[in-house]
C-alpha cells in the first residue's frame, strides 16, 4: 500500500510538471504514463513531447521543491531513475520492487 501511494504522488507530480513546463505555449501535447508489472519488478514511465529540459537542469537538479520531491519519492519507492531527455520531449522511467 505504501508504495502504491508513493508511486501516485511522483506520477501526480510528473504529471503537473509536464503541463506546467512541456506544453507551455503549445496548443497540442502529448503525455504518457505506463506502468508494467514484470516478474517482481514495477516498470513506471512517465514521458511528454515537450522541449525537453533545460541545460543546467542536471546541475539545479535537487535546487527546486518539485525536484527534490521527484527524487524523494524515487527514494522511498528505492527506485531506479533515469531520465532521458532532448527537443522530442522528456521521459521519467522508474524500476523498483513491488514488495515491501
Amino acid at each position: 500500500m505504501d508504495k502504491t501511494v508513493v508511486s501516485g504522488l511522483l506520477v501526480n507530480e510528473l504529471v503537473v510538471n509536464a503541463y506546467k513546463y512541456a506544453f507551455e505555449g503549445k496548443e497540442n501535447g502529448k503525455l504518457s504514463v505506463e506502468i508494467k508489472n514484470l516478474q517482481d519488478e514495477i516498470f513506471l514511465r512517465i514521458a511528454d513531447n515537450g522541449p525537453g529540459l533545460p541545460d543546467d537542469f542536471k546541475k539545479l537538479q535537487g535546487e527546486g521543491l518539485g525536484s527534490m520531491l521527484i527524487q524523494n519519492f524515487s527514494d522511498q519507492l528505492e527506485a531506479e531513475m533515469r531520465v532521458n531527455s532532448d527537443e522530442q520531449g522528456t521521459e521519467f522511467s522508474f524500476r523498483f520492487s513491488d514488495s515491501d
